[in-house]
């Protein structure tokens, strides 16, 4: 038995099922390989004790630090552990296997036991998902109310451009992909409006929309919902709605939508640009007929110098897949060519957005036999932007046909070897990862010989280029001696002329010009700040700087503070600030949120709850970083309660 029993680990380790975890008593030991084996195997076994019996009685083994295994009930356990990270994938499995889930869902989807940031809320979403169809269409009635409050919570976020951490669109994501799911949520969805983390609730809905429905498993309601809100005046949602549903639509629906458009399309009161988006659907994903009459409309308000005719112009695109390619194609190279032609409202057209769609469907589409003609269009037709031959230069060089893959490389070189705009270190850099090994190498030196000219106009944008391609290390090796020289003469003669360079002001920092000192103790920080594309502004300067005129500005960097000589002072300082409630500037207590442990920022949540005001921006900081530490909280008025605490204390991850 021994020996049989070494032959089976033997294989299991050269099938990559386990491997070995090192010695201990003259014994060999074993792990899975992959940690998707143990959560499985983990979720089999308390899965069968539950289905064999039942909820409330069954019971498992589990460890305890202080006194070993024990039996303890299967659900409670599983309760207890829904907010560990690491079993929300064992938890997702048992859902799956179980006979009867609901009993899990139910805890789950109890409010009360969850945090500020819904983390079992999601972790519910997620098991349903791994329920089979069958099985989510009898689960619905009990998912009624998790729909219900999904969807409470994307209204509440719908017009919050801070954003909320409450991540429902990847909660909308995983139920999506539901028949029974989605049926429910559409409506909800397809009625929220505004920003939400910056983007356009619409656009985001949109495009999760268009990524998880596959056609064939997405009810005729939702075909039918989206359709409506296609068909209406509202400009928010644009032609992607309409495409969307006729890519979905199967069959007698598919037929039916088609004549609904064309019917709206033949409307004389129909508004114009309504006509443009059922245009551009039917001309994509409608039959040959259909097609062939959206195709026709399009090209006749591009020629109709209307005011819709350049929302005509930028769909003609989508043509050149269909028979239509050649009578569209020589409107496209006129209006690329000659702008001015589309001003229908007065207005001067630029052909910016409409070049870099048909350089977008160049890539999609290499095939096309339209596509690299346009790609060669749009090198040729603008000299002066650079941005647009740097992105066509880019798909021609990956094309598979010699001559075209030549043209692009040879662009991309005299975009390196002109310097006319920024544009140049992004074709150095391409060349340099994908060009072939004697281009990348010239393209290579290029930059280094920028870097390390302090003659040249470039000598900043070539360093934050390597810099941001790992070429160059924090502080500058290989040519740190260069980096270094630059940045000190950039302090010196920025420092002459105005005052500080890098904009520090925190408590605990004396006032005037500290540039050098920090780059002497922080140098990696500095030459970060100063030789990447998001380093401080030139336009903003201290308050001392004669060419203000009316502009001030005040900022800290903590990043640049830590591990200087004035850090002990910065955060002793920022800790009395923050604890006597004396300020509400947010970089006393970001200068804390970097320095503290998780136990700290919470006991100063609760000081913020307690006396400072909401509008000072400190208690959503403060919940920010706790979430990010893996703290689960929950408010109950002003007290807040723990409902997991944080691995990370101290944190250690800080910096570059």
């Amino acid at each position: 038995m021994p020996e049989k029993a070494g032959e089976l680990l033997t294989a299991l380790v050269e099938l990559a099922f386990l491997e070995s975890s090192g010695r201990e008593a003259g014994e060999e030991h074993f792990q899975f390989r992959h940690t998707t084996f143990l959560e499985f195997l983990a979720a089999k076994h308390v899965a069968s004790s539950l289905n064999r019996d039942g909820w409330s009685p069954a019971e498992v083994d589990a460890w305890h630090p202080a006194s070993g295994w024990q039996k303890v009930k299967a659900g409670h356990l599983l309760d207890a552990q829904a907010f560990e990270p690491a079993w929300e994938p064992i938890i997702v499995f048992i859902a799956g296997l179980m006979k009867e889930p609901l009993p899990l869902f139910e805890i789950l989807a109890d409010r009360k036991k969850d945090d500020l940031y819904r983390h079992r809320l999601g972790l519910l979403c997620r098991c349903f998902r791994a329920l089979y169809a069958s099985e989510q269409a009898t689960m619905s009635r009990a998912m009624e109310p998790v729909f219900e409050e999904i969807l409470r919570i994307a209204k509440r976020c719908e017009h919050d451009d801070a954003g909320h951490r409450k991540p429902w669109l990847d909660w909308i994501e995983i139920l999506a992909q539901s028949p029974t799911a989605i049926e429910r949520l559409c409506a909800g969805l397809l009625r929220l409006d505004g920003r939400y983390r910056g983007w356009t609730v619409s656009g985001k809905v949109q495009e999760l929309l268009e990524r998880v429905l596959v056609r064939g498993r997405v009810p005729a309601s939702v075909v039918e919902a989206i359709a409506r809100l296609g068909e209406s005046a509202e400009r928010q949602w644009g032609v992607n709605t309409l495409r969307l549903a006729l890519s979905l639509a199967e069959d007698q629906q598919r037929r039916e939508l088609v004549a609904r458009f064309l019917d709206l399309v033949l409307r004389p009161d129909t508004d114009n640009s309504l006509k443009v988006r059922i245009a551009e659907a039917l001309a994509i994903f409608g039959d040959d007929s259909s097609a062939v009459q959206g195709g026709e409309l399009l090209i006749s308000l591009a020629q109709s110098g209307s005011s819709e005719s350049r929302a005509a112009i930028d769909a003609l695109p989508e043509l050149l897949q269909t028979k239509l390619a050649p009578v569209a194609a020589p409107i496209l190279v006129d209006n690329l060519l000659n702008p001015s032609k589309a001003s229908g409202t007065g207005n001067q057209y630029s052909p910016f957005w409409l070049a870099w769609k048909l350089i977008g469907k160049a890539k999609d589409e290499p095939r096309n036999p339209w596509s690299a003609m346009f790609l060669a269009i749009i090198l040729f037709a603008d000299r002066e932007e650079d941005r647009l031959k740097l992105w066509a230069a880019q798909v021609l060089a990956q094309r598979s046909e010699h001559h075209l893959k030549e043209l692009g490389l040879e662009t991309l070189k005299e975009l390196v070897q002109a310097k006319r705009s920024h544009a140049w270190v992004y074709a150095a850099r391409w060349l340099v990862e994908n060009g072939p090994s004697e281009v990348a190498a010239k393209a290579r030196a290029t930059l280094f010989a920028e870097a390390a000219d302090h003659g040249s106009d470039h000598q900043h944008e070539a360093t934050a280029e390597l810099l941001n391609m790992g070429a160059i290390s924090p502080i500058g090796e290989p040519i740190e001696d260069v980096v270094r020289e630059a940045v000190l003469r950039e302090l010196a003669t920025h420092g002459q002329k105005y005052g500080s360079r890098l904009h520090v002001s925190a408590p605990g920092v004396p006032p005037g010009n500290i540039d050098q000192e920090l780059f002497a103790d922080n140098p990696a920080a500095v030459i970060r700040v100063l030789h990447t594309f998001r380093g401080p502004s030139p336009y903003f300067r201290e308050r001392d700087d004669p060419n203000e005129e009316k502009r001030r500005e005040r900022s800290w960097n903590a990043l640049l503070l830590r591990g200087t000589r004035y850090w002990p002072d910065v955060l002793r300082c920022s800790i009395q600030s923050a604890n006597e409630g004396v300020s509400t500037d947010l970089g006393a207590l970001s200068i804390i949120v970097h320095a503290a442990n998780g136990s700290d920022l919470l006991a100063l949540l609760r000081k913020t709850m307690e006396r400072m005001p909401v509008s000072s921006g400190a208690r959503p900081e403060l919940l920010e970083e706790l979430y990010e530490r893996g703290w689960r909280l929950r408010f109950r008025g002003r007290r807040i309660e723990v409902l997991r605490r944080g691995r990370e204390e101290p944190r250690a991850d800080f910096g570059f």
